[in-house]
């Protein structure tokens, strides 16, 4: 819904008097929280996509045999500390 079409409809059930400034102040207010609320959803959702990726490849660094190991140049130990940390932590 648009911003105009809701006020002109906040206009037909409280008239032209004060309460429509009010309405209209209100009206815009919920639509800024609204917009918050959208950009908050939307970061929460990139940061567990983020987490995810990270849990996918540490698990990918455990499944390495000691050749492809070598060839990225890791020992058993750092990829133990990669794979040990949590998933929060980069």
């Amino acid at each position: 819904m648009s911003n105009c079409t809701d006020t002109m409809s906040l206009r037909g059930h409280l008239g032209s008097g004060p309460l429509e400034g009010i309405a209209t102040w209100l009206f815009a207010g919920v639509v800024r929280v609204a917009r918050f609320g959208d950009r908050l959803t939307a970061g929460g959702l990139h940061q567990l996509l983020i987490w995810r990726e990270r849990l996918r490849q540490r698990q990918a660094l455990v499944e390495l045999n000691d050749r492809m190991r070598r060839d990225i140049g890791l020992s058993v130990a750092d990829i133990h500390r990669e794979a040990t940390k949590p998933f929060w932590m980069q």
